[in-house]
């Protein structure tokens, strides 16, 4: 069970960075030295840990549990996600005329330049289809006296990866996936005090997704480079001068004098990938020179904006999520879990890590006390420590599902 602490996760997830970005074939530059960033990013990352070390183990115990009570929430949970879904495929359909485009991907694109047209279904889909995760972990733990047919519980609870599937995403096919594996990892511990260990197969099943994601990336790349009118050549070249890095020789000509057949074109969409997961703490450090002048941060307007949106949508004035982004180097790139946090906070984000460390150590403590609150919250949270060297997984849409998770908890804790 220690193996997940939260301390434990981060320390895995950057070693993984750090060996990917030591052997993955680009070499990044910076136009000012990145000595101060890389710097403060170690002390934020030290100030988790060092939030994790002063926790303590004292957890209140004040939640009903019983067949009655998980039934009945996980029937409310269940049924706010059916609704959820209903009026996001309403929106999508209806409302945004996804069918009258040529593909997904130019859906995609033009929708991140309408993020701040909002409707009655936009909004009630968003708050809504996340509960259908929230049932869907209450059934990975209680399924023994949740007698329902499996099928619409993980189809229902599996709308968030699925939607993202079909209009060309990948965060969200990650962060769900990883949601679920940390789950199902508490919920071995839960039933047989240990963790599923790999074995033959579950090496397999592991590989064979592995590969079908890299399939699917790898047509996802090919699609917008039709969109965009690229082809491999170009592109690389377009990533030099974009992102200011130096592709190796080696990786180059291999691709290059294969004529990107399916080989060489499955190692790039590999290092493409490797890239993907380590550009976020690239970025980071692109951001930080980029206001060394000094800026003015958000106080969480940037990190928390989606709440912002809903009063916006009631109708007071707020800001905007693209008003965020003067303080940004580049706007749509990854700048790991620290971007966000230093926009919003600055140098204090050293405090913030250390709050979020704290945190977390709590919410591991829950689940070790098997305590329903740890056990629904803590598979969340381990995907957004485990992802903070590439993105932010605790702002923008990923809300929603902290939010129904945290709604759930407290039905827990009440007597329906």
């Amino acid at each position: 069970m220690n193996n997940l602490n939260p301390s434990k996760i981060l320390l895995f997830s950057l070693s993984t960075w750090l060996i990917i970005f030591t052997i993955i074939p680009y070499k990044y530059y910076f136009n000012e030295s990145p000595n101060e960033a890389i710097f403060f990013a170690l002390l934020c990352f030290f100030a988790f840990f060092l939030g994790t070390f002063f926790c303590n183990d004292k957890i209140s115990d004040n939640e009903i549990i019983n067949t009655k009570n998980v039934k009945l929430i996980f029937n409310i949970s269940f049924l706010l996600g059916v609704i959820g879904v209903l009026f996001r495929l309403y929106e999508r359909i209806f409302l945004d005329s996804v069918l009258m485009y040529d593909n997904f991907t130019e859906y995609r694109f033009e929708s991140l330049q309408q993020e701040d047209q909002l409707s009655i279904a936009g909004v009630l889909g968003s708050l809504f289809y996340p509960f259908g995760l929230s049932a869907l972990l209450i059934y990975i733990y209680y399924n023994k006296i949740i007698y329902i047919n499996k099928l619409p519980v993980y189809a229902f609870g599996s709308f968030f990866p699925i939607e993202a599937i079909f209009l060309g995403g990948r965060l969200n096919i990650i962060v769900f996936s990883l949601i679920l594996f940390f789950a199902f990892q508490i919920n071995s511990i839960k039933d047989k005090g240990k963790l599923i260990l790999p074995n033959l197969r579950n090496s397999i099943l592991v590989i064979s997704i592995f590969f079908l994601f890299s399939l699917y990336s790898l047509n996802i790349v090919l699609t917008r480079f039709d969109q965009m009118g690229f082809d491999f050549t170009n592109y690389l070249n377009f990533l030099e001068i974009s992102r200011n890095l130096e592709i190796s020789s080696y990786f180059y000509n291999f691709a290059d004098q294969r004529n990107f057949d399916l080989t060489s074109t499955y190692f790039f969409i590999l290092v493409e990938m490797m890239h993907y997961y380590v550009s976020g703490l690239v970025e980071f450090i692109k951001l930080y020179n980029f206001n060394l002048s000094g800026f003015d941060p958000y106080f969480g307007s940037h990190q928390f904006n989606v709440f912002l949106k809903f009063f916006g949508f009631l109708g007071f004035d707020t800001i905007s999520f693209m008003d965020t982004h003067d303080n940004h180097h580049q706007i749509g790139q990854y700048t790991s879990f620290l971007g966000p946090a230093y926009i919003d906070f600055g140098k204090y984000s050293i405090f913030y890590l250390f709050l979020l460390g704290y945190v977390s150590k709590k919410i591991y403590f829950s689940m070790s006390k098997g305590l329903i609150s740890g056990q629904l919250l803590y598979p969340y949270v381990l995907t957004v420590v485990i992802l903070s060297p590439m993105n932010h997984f605790f702002m923008q849409q990923y809300l929603y599902i902290f939010t129904a998770i945290i709604i759930t908890i407290t039905m827990f804790k009440i007597r329906l």
